[in-house]
């Protein structure tokens, strides 16, 4: 329900009560990739709403979604999706 927030994998693990190992294989078990592989693809998902609405920054959208880096971002969004940020607004406008 928190994407954007500094998740690690300790993290999720800690809140699942298992440990690091055991939770990344049961996650990937269930859901087919790994926790921070999904929590990235759900980042670049929100992020891809929210570069379609009008004045919104690419800056700001990183921020949004729990990027503090935007080169971060870009290069994430850009592996997912298949061009970069701007490019997807331009696209969606």
């Amino acid at each position: 329900t928190e994407p954007a927030r500094d998740w690690s994998l300790e993290s999720l693990a800690e809140m699942a009560g298992l440990s690091r190992s055991a939770f990344a294989v049961k996650f990937k078990a269930l859901l087919g990739e790994s926790p921070m592989g999904y929590l990235r693809r759900l980042r670049v998902q929100r992020a891809m709403g929210l570069l379609a609405r009008p004045g919104t920054s690419v800056t700001g959208v990183a921020a949004a979604v729990g990027y503090d880096d935007p080169f971060v971002f870009s290069k994430a969004f850009r592996k997912l999706v298949g061009i970069s940020p701007r490019e997807f607004r331009a696209s969606a406008m």
